[in-house]
Order: structure tokens, then sequence, then C-alpha cells
């Protein structure tokens, strides 16, 4: 592939995109974007009334962990928060404050890699005189390879933009804020057993919530996951096949690793890599592939935890779910068909 690419790694949540993206960070026609940077959120850009509008959400209101959070523009004018001087002593002051916790320090991104970012960032999106969304997603990226070229030099970036991020509710348009603007982009989505999604959903939200989801429990609220959940299922297999979008099932990239990434890789474009197989940030290893399966690099640890955690009840009321999701024909046909594995 002689062009560069847009490639952006999606699915459900829960379902596998953050091994995925530690998986794709080494490939050497690869650029991993390092965190979820929520680009679908500039989008349209209709939202913006001005250039100024979309510079603060980019800079302080997308929820990206590489750029500053939204308390750093409240209080202060709109000249202060578009001040390089200013900008740049509130990205340094953030980094050392995110260095010293250890939240992004790890992989890589460490003060060197965070100054450089924001310097090569906030020169980007300033060259930028319109309401281009698309322009600071492009921006972004090259901040980034400025970025990794200082902090880590002997790290080398592909050419091919590359970034994570997974889907809510998956919808007819879902993809189309992304192939209206790369229209030569190509996705690729990670789908998963839907009882073992809800479990791993579940004890994510005890371990980080304390909140229990235990139908004996709270029924509602168990109720309200497993219908939602269902409908994720049902609409993901009612997706049709297209050049521009692969589905993959999670089960196949933890049971057959290899075959299915040379797949994946047959269907971007790209060479199978055996980095591949071993998660990395920014090119350092990486093996917790999430937070949630508690054992490192590819796993199956996570695959079959339901059967024994998810009571009778539970389990009978997930499938009565996914028949009811069935019968309503829950999903349109999309303006981007999917390529299924």
């Amino acid at each position: 592939m002689a062009t560069k690419e847009m490639f952006w790694l999606t699915g459900h949540t829960q379902a596998g995109t953050t091994l995925l993206q530690k998986l794709f960070d080494a490939h050497p026609d690869c650029a991993t974007y390092p965190v979820e940077p929520y680009f679908y959120r500039l989008f349209p850009k209709e939202q913006f009334a001005c250039p100024d509008d979309l510079k603060r959400k980019f800079l302080f209101h997308l929820s990206n962990r590489l750029h500053l959070s939204e308390k750093f523009a409240n209080g202060r004018n709109r000249e202060a928060w578009l001040d390089k001087e200013n900008l740049f002593l509130a990205y340094e002051t953030a980094s050392r404050s995110r260095c010293r916790k250890g939240s992004t320090k790890r992989g890589g991104l460490d003060e060197v890699f965070h100054k450089s970012y924001y310097l090569s960032l906030h020169d980007e999106i300033h060259a930028i005189p319109d309401i281009a969304p698309r322009k600071y997603v492009e921006a972004a990226f090259a901040a980034f390879r400025a970025a990794s070229a200082e902090a880590i030099p002997q790290f080398r970036l592909g050419p091919h933009d590359t970034f994570k991020h997974p889907c809510g509710r998956l919808r007819p348009d879902t993809f189309d804020w992304f192939f209206d603007n790369w229209p030569d982009g190509k996705a690729v989505f990670l789908t998963r057993n839907p009882f073992a999604r809800i479990w791993s959903h579940m004890e994510h939200a005890r371990k980080k919530k304390g909140v229990r989801l235990r139908y004996s429990e709270d029924a509602n609220a168990f109720n309200s996951v497993a219908k939602t959940y269902a409908t994720d299922f049902v609409a993901a297999e009612s997706l049709e096949q297209s050049k521009s979008i692969l589905k993959v099932n999670y089960e196949n990239l933890v049971t057959k690793p290899e075959a299915t990434l040379r797949h994946i890789c047959g269907f971007l474009g790209i060479d199978f890599s055996a980095s591949l197989l071993k998660p990395t940030r920014l090119g350092c290893d990486d093996d917790v592939s999430t937070n949630r399966t508690g054992a490192k690099g590819i796993n199956t640890n996570s695959l079959h935890r339901w059967k024994s955690n998810l009571s009778g009840t539970e389990q009978a009321i997930i499938h009565a779910c996914i028949l009811r999701a069935r019968a309503r024909k829950i999903y349109r046909p999309a303006k981007y068909r999917i390529n299924v594995s």
C-alpha cells in the first residue's frame, strides 16, 4: 500500500479494542495514537460557530488524556486560553503532574513527550484558519509523530495513522463521520459474545465504581444492561459486507491470534508483522492488555468466566433480550457495509 490511509480500530465496549490497539502499536506500517482521542466529537463541523470554538473543544473538551482538561478553560477569557505562552505553561504543569502520578508515563509518555506534543500541537492547530475538524485530527497525529521522534527516537512510526475508540450504540450512521472525511479509510469492528461482554461490564462496575449489577440486588439496572448489550449484539449480527469495514470476533482474536491478525492485515492492505503478537505502547512492553482480564498479553482467561459467574436467571434474561432484539429487527441497513470475518 503506497498511499497513506486512516485506520479506525473500533467495536463494542468490553470487546477487546484496547488489546487490538496495543497489538498494532508497534506495527511498522502504522502510527497508532497511544490513547483514546475521541475524535468523533469534533464532527459535524456545523456545531462550531467559529474556528475558536473548534480550537477550544479540541484542546479541552475531548476527554483525550494527552490534552488539557476542561478545568483549565473554565474561568479564563477567550484570549487567555489561546495564548501560546499561557497554554504551554499549563501543558508543562499538566505533564509533570501526569508523570508524577504515573498515569501516562508508562510506554514512553514521559515529560519530554508531553512537552513536544503540546508545543507541536499548538503550532499545528493555529495554522488552521477555518473550521476543519479533519485538519485537527491530522494535527493531532502530526504532534504525536513529532513527540515520538523527540522522546523515543528509536521507535519508528509507520505511514498509516491509526486510532482506537469503541463506539457506543451501533447505529446506521455510526461510521458516517469517519468515511465522510476519509473516504479511503478502513475500520476494524470488534464484537464479542454478549454474555461475556455483560459479565465484563459487571466486573468493571464493581471494581471501578463499587456498583454491583446483579439481578438479585438491582433487577432494573441488570435488565437495562442486558437489553442494551443484547441490542448491540443483534445489530452487529445484521452488519453486511464492505471493502471499508471488517467485523472481527474477539473470541477469534484471542484463540487464533496469528490467523486473525493476518486476516486483519490483509484487509488493511499491510504486511503481517510478528510485532502484532505482543502488546506494546510506543514500542515498550505493555503486557496487561486490559484492566479486566487479570492476565498478561493475549489470553483466553475472560472467554468463559461468564458461565460460572452469571446466575441461571441472569443468563435466561440475557437470552430473552437477544430474542426480543432479533424479533424487533432493530438494525437498519447502514450507509457503509461490513466485511464479516
